[in-house]
């Protein structure tokens, strides 16, 4: 099978990422850019369309009022706070692919003598009527803790870096916050998770039920601290020996490795190309 992916934006490169895994875990071909490639037995659209007659499909990364909503064809979202749209109610939910067998995601122990160190990396500093992301009250927070606790706590904001710098990054923070503000996990979410470090997010019942029905897993294994809570519960790890929460984010390593493999992810698409080719969806 000949698939081709078309986006017009970054996507936080989650077409370029899953691309490249059906190139490496599977026997099907893959690539990607901003036109349909002609000869392509499906095109797999993300966020947007274009008019051709090959059979295709298309996946919503973003929030209804960025996207059109028109397509004709099969339509899936991701297995996050988009599932749980009105707008993609009845969509295919399809989770997004983390390669942690790349050399990137290679496990880094953080010191476990030094400061506690918390990353930071926010998606978008622009508000939409799904949440602000809470940029500007997480990094008060950040701000007050490392003066309030000199020599004992850093923190890392990670905003504009290239991927693999990015990660390389991250690698030194023995927390990551992916966001408190709305009721969701994201990609960086669950890059924190593949990177062995503890993860923080807000998650909605409903959102933690999305990931524990994609994944299969019985528990989450993010941190689920709401925006008001932050600096008590990061007051609260200041408390703990840092070998514990270094042992907790191998065990959030290990969690992916078990409920988000690359080759299982990958498999979930391929499955569903097929059932788009065949007419099934």
């Amino acid at each position: 099978m000949i698939i081709h992916h078309v986006k017009q934006t970054p996507i936080a490169w989650a077409p370029d990422e899953l691309s490249a895994a059906i190139n490496k875990y599977t026997s099907h071909t893959s690539s990607v850019s901003n036109t349909v490639l002609e000869g392509a037995d499906l095109i797999h659209f993300h966020n947007l369309f274009l008019e051709t007659n090959i059979r295709s499909l298309i996946q919503y990364h973003s929030e209804p009022e960025k996207v059109n909503l028109n397509f004709k064809g099969p339509k899936s979202t991701l297995a996050q706070y988009h599932a749980t749209l009105c707008e993609y109610r009845g969509f295919k939910v399809l989770r997004n692919v983390i390669d942690f067998a790349k050399p990137e995601y290679n496990i880094e122990l953080s010191n476990k003598g030094g400061p506690l160190i918390v990353g930071f990396t926010p998606s978008t500093n622009h508000a939409t009527k799904y949440g602000t992301k809470g940029i500007l009250e997480t990094l008060q927070v950040l701000e007050k803790l490392r003066f309030k606790y000199l020599n004992r706590f850093e923190y890392r904001l990670l905003q504009g870096f290239p991927i693999k710098e990015s990660l390389m990054i991250r690698k030194s923070c023995h927390i990551l916050i992916d966001e408190c503000a709305t009721d969701s996990y994201h990609r960086t979410g669950l890059e924190a998770l593949a990177l062995g470090k503890v993860a923080i997010c807000s998650l909605s019942k409903d959102v933690e039920d999305v990931l524990l029905k994609s994944s299969g897993a019985k528990y989450s294994p993010f941190e689920n601290v709401q925006l008001q809570n932050l600096e008590t519960y990061l007051e609260q790890q200041l408390e703990i020996d840092i070998s514990k929460i270094i042992e907790k984010g191998l065990a959030n390593r290990g969690w992916m490795e078990k409920f988000w493999k690359p080759e299982d992810v990958v498999g979930d698409y391929i499955n569903y190309y097929k059932d788009v080719l065949n007419g099934i969806c």
